[in-house]
């Protein structure tokens, strides 16, 4: 998408054709895209640990001969202040013996390395978030089985993970956006309630390093599947998503 006319066009051919996947750009042109569901690469339950690259200098994908290392989808991927990418999350099949909660790409030798953690369970499609001094915090996500209510944090440098605190409420498939005073806020999404396994929310809370989880202003109703997106001025725009009933939603919220 050119962002000056708004023209779409056609770029490359990916190698494979993916969904629920990750990407980010590392530089210079170059977009890092890895996992996700798989069709034709007949990947164990569909899910991918492929990575390849697209340059816009040439318009075209190039797979690498690489692979993570964790078959991953749901998962994130943050630019860490050295160009190095840290991976973070993502669900592997039930089938996975083993599992990392993390790994780094580091685009000078195109290799996968482990990031040791603490708590390696799987962790997938919860926000993550990267504060102004390059740390990634991983905040909430899902199991194959549960809903995960913990805050963990990445050094900037990606030697490791700790574990700061706890949401108010376990969340998944939600999104976050950092404040410019350090603050993370996480809209809707679905969390654990006693009367239902998961459940679409209209509960909206903050959380900070040094204070923890603190309740803010729900949202009108109930959504999951929606965009964040901070404005210059420090306001967050809320986009879209999916009502309790599954009904898409055409409004936008902005939240001050």
């Amino acid at each position: 998408v050119d962002e000056r006319t708004g023209a779409v066009t056609t770029t490359g051919t990916p190698p494979v054709r993916r969904a629920s996947h990750a990407a980010v750009h590392l530089g210079g042109g170059r977009v890092l895209v890895t996992g996700g569901y798989s069709y034709g690469e007949n990947a164990p339950f569909g899910v991918s640990n492929t990575a390849e690259i697209w340059d816009a200098a040439t318009g075209q994908f190039r797979a690498l001969s690489a692979r993570m290392l964790v078959r991953r989808v749901g998962h994130s991927m943050t630019l860490l202040p050295d160009g190095r990418v840290l991976i973070a999350g993502g669900l592997a099949s039930t089938a996975a013996s083993s599992y990392a909660l993390a790994e780094i790409y580091d685009p000078r030798t195109e290799t996968f390395s482990v990031v040791p953690s603490p708590d390696d369970r799987q962790r997938g499609f919860g926000p993550s978030v990267q504060l102004a001094d390059g740390s990634v915090l991983l905040l909430g996500g899902e199991s194959h089985t549960d809903l995960h209510d913990t805050v963990l944090r990445f050094r900037p440098d990606g030697t490791g993970v700790e574990t700061l605190g706890r949401l108010l409420r376990a969340r998944t498939l939600v999104q976050g956006v950092a404040s410019r005073d350090g603050r993370v806020f996480l809209f809707g999404g679905e969390t654990a309630r006693p009367e239902a396994p998961a459940a679409i929310t209209d509960a909206a809370e903050s959380w900070t390093q040094q204070g923890g989880a603190t309740p803010i202003a729900s949202l009108p109703q109930p959504r999951v599947g929606h965009t964040l997106t901070r404005l210059r001025d420090g306001r967050i725009l809320i986009v879209g998503g999916e009502s309790p009933g599954g009904a898409l939603l055409g409004t936008a919220l902005l939240y001050e």
